[in-house]
């Protein structure tokens, strides 16, 4: 089975990377540029046209189509919704995507609807505006921690919204859903150290709480395979900040402490086989480390 991936020059890439073919897939790597630390790990790489360029999805769906890829996984915030709108003529193709369906990835790569759907389902969350009423200003549509102003100076509030500030310990749960959105993986992990928005040292957590809250998510909106939700906590009081519908950076720490959740997704959910979720290592870390790699031109 060949399974495509982006943005295998991100930092945190390589660690799926392994995983992936720890599970026995194919991978297959891109990203816009000719090669970089995840190319050396994967099968094939191919090195791809900047999003914003023209016809981008007929060119995309070419490479797909003559790298007969099985599956993708999108990691890439930018295309999340491109891959959403495309899902139903790539499955024509036989092409699967493991990715939310279309509502969901719609509602939750807008940092505007996903507050709201927060509020509908009383899930605590930060006050939040379209216009500059607090200090903490960032994209609606947007990754990491890219855009993201604290400031009281006025500022152009196109695309944007601001943000009540919060204090506490930055959570990322990430979660693993199954074709018909039902939880199989809920871990909650405090991330101690970020850089770049991405987590670099974090601890696998137990919360009662935010096991609640998910599942209060999930049975409002249909999740599948792997996604990760965002959240502070302070004095145990929760508040959610927003939902990614795609795997994390920081997703190894997870599977290190369960088990690995590809292999579970195409080897067995995929081939209806029975499992059993495993039991959590709550309260194992984690902490990354630069490590290079090497091309000759």
């Amino acid at each position: 089975m060949k399974i495509f991936i982006e943005a295998s020059g991100s930092l945190v890439a390589p660690s799926n990377i392994i995983s992936l073919k720890e599970a026995k897939l194919k991978v297959v790597a891109s990203d816009i540029t000719s090669w970089n630390a995840g190319s050396k790990l994967t099968d094939e790489y191919v090195k791809l046209k900047k999003v914003n360029s023209p016809n981008y999805w007929n060119y995309l769906t070419k490479i797909l189509l003559k790298k007969k890829i099985n599956w993708v996984i999108p990691s890439l915030d930018e295309t999340l919704r491109g891959w959403s709108l495309h899902e139903s003529a790539l499955l024509r193709k036989k092409i699967k995507l493991l990715l939310s369906p279309k509502q969901t990835i719609y509602t939750f790569t807008d940092k505007w609807l996903t507050y709201n759907a927060f509020c509908e389902m009383g899930l605590p969350t930060p006050k939040s505006s379209q216009k500059q009423i607090y200090d903490l200003v960032k994209p609606r549509f947007g990754r990491g921690s890219k855009g993201i102003v604290i400031t009281k100076k006025k500022v152009s509030m196109r695309g944007m919204i601001s943000q009540k500030f919060l204090y506490g310990n930055e959570i990322t749960i990430d979660c693993l859903f199954d074709k018909n959105g039902l939880p199989i993986y809920i871990i909650p992990r405090i991330r101690k150290k970020i850089s770049n928005g991405k987590s670099i040292s974090g601890r696998i957590i137990k919360s009662q709480k935010i096991t609640k809250y998910i599942k209060i998510l999930s049975e409002k909106f249909h999740f599948v395979g792997p996604i990760n939700v965002q959240c502070f906590e302070k004095n145990n009081e929760i508040k959610f900040t927003e939902i990614n519908p795609r795997i994390s950076g920081g997703l190894s720490l997870s599977m290190k402490g369960s088990e690995n959740w590809f292999d579970l997704w195409f080897n067995k959910i995929l081939k209806n086989k029975p499992f059993l979720p495993k039991k959590i290592k709550y309260g194992m870390e984690m902490d990354r480390y630069y490590m290079e790699t090497f091309n000759q031109l």
